[in-house]
């Protein structure tokens, strides 16, 4: 610098600064909420909230401090955050995180993650299907028996299918909201059943299954024998059956039908 005084003549000296340079703490900017479906694993991209004017981003690193329901565990790799929600929980969480630099400055912040519910269609247990598919010597009362789950919904409702061919369905109860039907069925038929299942807004519809009936292993019974049209040289014996079959006439002078004669 120069110093001049009044009569023309000047002094000059010269003074030094010496700036020693500090390292300031890294800095959190804003966080955007990320939206993602409940069940998702939200990936979160720390990078751009991360400043430091003496670090590049290679020298900052995030530290996990702590996180709030629904989230239930979190992965760090690098500035990509991974969050992991319960299992069918909803709403709003978020993860306390520290900036840290080379030299242990560090910055706390939070990031924030909605987590959307969904409403999921109920489920069937596959093992839970009565009769099981393929069953054979199912009685005649036929009982039909399933089960189902809805994470969101308690309460659900079933549509009951039957019929003769598998392409060929006919519902035979609706809207019930328990987990079996009974309905009647011939001897030796094989039938197809399915179950629908609804929550009131999403439903869902079961594998097809098949059964077939026990046979008819009961003896026939014959009822309403009578005698008519009585002749010196003959008679006329009739009677009625339940089923369909041979019958054989026996008859004769002994009434314990010793030596008696058949006739088919």
């Amino acid at each position: 610098y120069t110093i001049p005084n009044g009569a023309g003549l000047t002094a000059s000296a010269s003074v030094s600064v010496t700036v020693t340079g500090q390292n300031d703490p890294p800095t959190i900017g804003t966080f955007e909420t990320v939206s993602v479906l409940e069940n998702t694993i939200a990936e979160v991209d720390l990078s751009g909230a991360a400043f430091d004017p003496d670090n590049s981003l290679d020298q900052l690193h995030w530290e996990i401090l702590g996180v709030t329901a629904p989230i239930v565990s979190v992965e760090l790799n690098g500035h990509i955050l991974k969050v992991t929600p319960g299992l069918e929980l909803s709403g709003s969480g978020g993860v306390q995180l520290a900036l840290v630099d080379k030299d242990g400055l560090r910055a706390e912040g939070e990031v924030f993650v909605f987590f959307t519910k969904v409403n999921d269609p109920p489920v069937f247990n596959p093992s839970a299907f009565g009769p099981a598919d393929g069953a054979v010597d199912v009685p005649r009362s036929v009982a039909l028996s399933w089960n189902a789950i809805d994470p969101d919904n308690p309460v659900l409702f079933y549509s009951v299918r039957v019929g003769r061919q598998s392409n060929v369905l006919n519902t035979v109860a609706r809207d019930i909201s328990s987990n079996g039907f009974v309905f009647g069925a011939a001897f030796g038929e094989t039938w197809f059943w399915q179950v629908v299942a609804t929550d009131g807004t999403t439903e869902a519809t079961s594998d097809l299954f098949s059964f077939t009936v026990e046979a008819d292993k009961r003896p026939p019974t014959v009822s309403r024998i009578d005698v008519v049209d009585i002749t010196e040289i003959g008679a006329r014996v009739v009677w009625a059956t339940d089923k369909f079959g041979t019958s054989v006439v026996a008859f004769g002078t002994d009434p314990a039908l010793a030596g008696a004669s058949e006739v088919l």
